[in-house]
């Protein structure tokens, strides 16, 4: 999901910047830009047949904030204790990362909208996992 409550362009608020240069970002806007996000994996896949340069930077930028211990802001995925409500459910947000590993968990404000899409993403994963782990150990 994204945090479009939390968007700045500078110190400016998202919105706001894009009414100041006439660009306002309408629901229509925000609904491409999501798709787009959501859906790049397969873009890329459907342009050259694999995403794995991706995940290859993705892990090469981790290594070197740990090797450098660079204390960058990174969103990294982990189990967490609790988040909106759901336990022990595995989600990504904003984490300081360094030589320690992850030394901080930068949780964004979200507006009510935000806070609801994402404690529906962290059931649906909470539900998924519940789900694989069942059948692996019948």
């Amino acid at each position: 999901m994204l945090v479009w409550s939390g968007a700045k362009a500078g110190n400016t608020p998202l919105f706001t910047f894009a009414e100041q240069i006439n660009k306002p970002i309408t629901q229509e806007v925000r609904e491409r830009i999501d798709h787009g996000v959501r859906y790049a994996a397969y873009s890329i896949i459907e342009g050259k047949g694999a995403t794995n340069y991706g995940i290859g930077s993705g892990l090469s930028r981790i290594v070197k904030a740990i090797l450098t211990n660079e204390h960058a802001v990174i969103s990294l995925s982990i189990v967490n204790e609790e988040i909106v409500g759901v336990k022990d459910t595995a989600l990504s947000v904003p984490r300081v990362l360094g030589a320690d590993g992850i030394e901080a968990t930068l949780f964004p404000s979200l507006d009510e909208v935000e806070r609801s899409q994402l404690q529906a993403s962290a059931v649906a994963l909470e539900t998924a996992a519940k789900e694989v782990l069942s059948k692996h150990l019948k």
